[in-house]
């Protein structure tokens, strides 16, 4: 179960893992590796077989097929199993030869780090898919360390790489790397081919001290990019040094390591490397597998699971994204959005309009590019408080954390606060109520008005299904006539004590620290909803235009439904560009499947049990005719349409995941909510009488 690095042989592979071997190989050739040990995969079959984990795991895996999985309902998954292997307590046998195995080593800093089987090999590389952890000291620390590694082999990289690990609860398996740490004075990673291009270009990067800087991005690295042909440099990139760090002698030993590991390698590789006192460690050698690059954005390719991937960002660049979103994107959008809306249009001629329209086309594409590369990304700064408040407090109940991050200054809690004002007045005023029923708003009270203006103003940019849903003060009375009805008040506030806990379990010296952590997660839990809102704003001027170049073309009694890309053609004269648009044909689904499903399984999302008539939403004007404690039934929620979900007794969506806007509104308004439920608005009807569970992640069609 345990072996020392320098005993691994090639016939312990499968047992040890890539990593592992890796390192032996290399201390048989004879370089520097720090001293260690590896835990074997019996270790972590030890640790399944006397658990209940295992069949946790499969459960998990069950609630729906893993191609139909969106990248958030993966780590929703992976965040439930992780927290599994660190509240489930090791069987005691596995835990006194653990114990032992860290005996003497007390007062040393250790290195935990994963070795799944063909994690780094030749043909395929996944590098960065599990975890590792640095600076562990102590015998209880690195046991929590070693489960938090074994729980990385279903960390949601992992799972979105599934079938090329053969990722099996049955066969899968990990091992971990134990190893002195070794305080560098410089550290970094090399490459033997510039991965970037593939040209014949050994690249460096350096920090100054421990490489868990650079791989954390604490700090900016010195790059050095150097031509094998000559072995002079080609260009080096300071980062935030004023000069380069590495003495020309330093950067010889290392181009001699690589020159040597060439040799004895047979594959392209990146080392990780420290040095401490003029001595090179190695600390991981791996195959570098993907030679090329490209300007494709990340997040329109086919395959979007590197970028997912990169989604995982650390505390340190969450801070800088923080800072450049608070003070560049988000002005500037709001600038761009108002510039726009303040050029007429509706008098322009059909080719000044169609102008008009490519130009906010354009400023839509390029903000919507913003979105993608720098909010989304922000978004996701949630996750290290989760994992962070997990891994600390170990809850029974994984989304704990959430209940930390809730604030009153989202968008969508400041609309529906505004709803309810009114709604509040329409309940107790009969004469209002009937002034609105008759359409009679030229009767109604001036403070009324006013209040009505408002909200219209402050929310009329909202857009669902490519439409805005508030054209003008009339096309709110169906809402508000709804709403009057009665809301659900907002029921998630921070708890005091829950946070006080969470901050005792850091040493005071940290405390300060931490905060900024939970700050950031905060401003990350507000951002996943109001950056849609930002964007909704200038994509609302886009339709305005596009909607009255429809209107002129349609009137002339030539045309019917036209596409974006045909009203251009049209308003600029080029019929003779222009296709005939013809309407997706959608197939009336009245299999036996669709007519015997009762029970589907997704993701819990938000606790508690909920019961009523369904209220399936797949259009704008739909949202207008929802009613109180009926269930909302839409394929996801968008931020623009969160002002029904208080009258929701629960919600289903078809994506899912807790950081979609649907799971975040409904843990705001304690109501129950599953997500990933595959076909919802197909196989759910209007008027369905169901019962939502939302601590299981099940929903049930019932009898009358």
């Amino acid at each position: 179960m345990i072996i020392s690095l320098e005993n691994i042989t090639s016939k312990d592979a499968s047992v040890v893992g890539s990593k592992a071997l890796n390192l032996s190989k290399l201390i048989n050739l004879g370089y520097e590796v720090p001293k260690g040990f590896c835990i074997t995969t019996s270790a972590y079959l030890e640790f399944l077989k006397g658990t209940t984990v295992s069949s946790s795991i499969s459960g998990e895996l069950a609630r729906r097929d893993m191609k139909d999985m969106r990248w958030e309902e993966l780590w929703d998954a992976s965040l439930r199993i992780r927290n599994l292997f660190s509240v489930t307590e090791l069987p005691k046998q596995l835990r006194d030869t653990l114990a032992d195995a860290f005996k003497g080593l007390k007062d040393v800093s250790l290195a935990i780090r994963s070795s799944a089987p063909g994690e780094d090999s030749a043909s395929t590389s996944f590098a960065g898919l599990h975890e590792s952890f640095t600076g562990v000291t102590g015998c209880e620390n690195s046991i929590e360390s070693v489960k938090l590694v074994w729980s990385s082999l279903w960390s949601d990289s992992a799972l979105l790489y599934r079938r090329e690990l053969n990722l099996q609860v049955e066969s899968s398996s990990m091992a971990v790397v134990v190893q002195e740490m070794i305080e560098g004075d410089f550290s970094g990673v090399a490459f033997s081919k510039n991965p970037a291009n593939g040209k014949d270009q050994i690249v460096i990067e350096t920090v100054r001290g421990l490489n868990q800087k650079l791989v954390d991005g604490a700090a900016d690295p010195c790059r050095y990019i150097i031509d094998k042909s000559s072995s002079k440099p080609v260009d080096i990139t300071t980062g935030e040094y004023t000069e380069p760090p590495l003495s020309s002698d330093i950067l010889r030993l290392l181009m001699d390591t690589i020159g040597l590991l060439e040799r004895d390698l047979d594959y392209p590789f990146d080392m990780e490397w420290t040095i401490k006192d003029g001595q090179l460690y190695l600390l991981q050698v791996r195959p570098i597998t993907t030679l090329t690059d490209d300007d494709e954005k990340p997040w329109e390719k086919d395959d979007k699971r590197p970028w997912y991937r990169s989604l995982t960002l650390t505390f340190t660049s969450l801070e800088r994204l923080e800072k450049h979103i608070t003070e560049s994107v988000l002005p500037q959008m709001d600038k761009a959005a108002s510039v726009i809306e303040g050029r007429p249009f509706k008098n322009l001629s059909d080719k000044d309009l169609a102008t008009e329209i490519e130009e906010r086309r354009t400023a839509y594409s390029h903000w919507k590019d913003v979105y993608w590369k720098d909010l989304i990304p922000f978004a996701h700064g949630v996750r290290l408080f989760g994992k962070l408040y997990n891994d600390t407090i170990k809850p029974a109940d994984p989304y704990e954390f959430t209940r930390l991050l809730s604030t009153d200054d989202m968008v969508c809690i400041k609309r529906n606060a505004a709803l309810a004002d009114i709604a509040d007045t329409i309940r107790r005023s009969p004469d209002t109520r009937e002034f609105l029923l008759k359409g009679q708003l030229h009767s109604l009270e001036p403070d009324f008005k006013k209040s009505l203006d408002e909200f219209l103003g402050l929310f009329s940019a909202s857009v669902f299904k490519g439409e805005r849903i508030f054209t003008d003060t009339s096309s709110l009375i169906p809402l508000l006539l709804n709403a009057s009805s009665g809301l659900r008040e907002r029921v998630f506030s921070t708890p005091i004590e829950l946070e006080k806990t969470f901050l005792e379990k850091f040493d005071p010296a940290n405390r300060e620290e931490i905060l900024k952590v939970l700050g950031l997660a905060r401003v990350s839990w507000k951002m996943r909803d109001d950056d849609n809102l930002y964007l909704g704003r200038i994509e609302a001027t886009l339709l305005d235009t596009f909607a009255l170049g429809r209107t002129r073309l349609m009137k002339s009694g030539n045309y019917s439904e036209l596409t974006e890309d045909e009203v251009l053609c049209l308003l600029r004269g080029e019929e003779s560009l222009c296709t005939t648009f013809k309407k997706e044909e959608v197939p009336d689904d009245t299999s036996p499947f669709h007519l015997g499903m009762r029970r589907f399984t997704g993701q819990p999302a938000s606790p508690g049990i909920g019961s009523g008539r369904a209220r399936v939403i797949t259009s704008p004007e739909e949202l207008f005719t929802f009613q109180k404690d009926e269930i909302l039934v839409c394929d996801a929620i968008d931020p623009n349409m969160t002002f029904i979900v208080p009258m929701a007794s629960a919600i289903i969506e078809r994506r899912g995941g807790m950081l979609i806007h649907g799971a975040i509104i409904a843990r705001e308004y304690g109501i129950p909510c599953v997500t990933g439920i595959e076909g919802a608005t197909t196989y759910i009807s209007t008027g369905d009488l169901i019962v939502v569970d939302g601590f299981l992640g099940t929903v049930s069609i019932t009898d009358e």
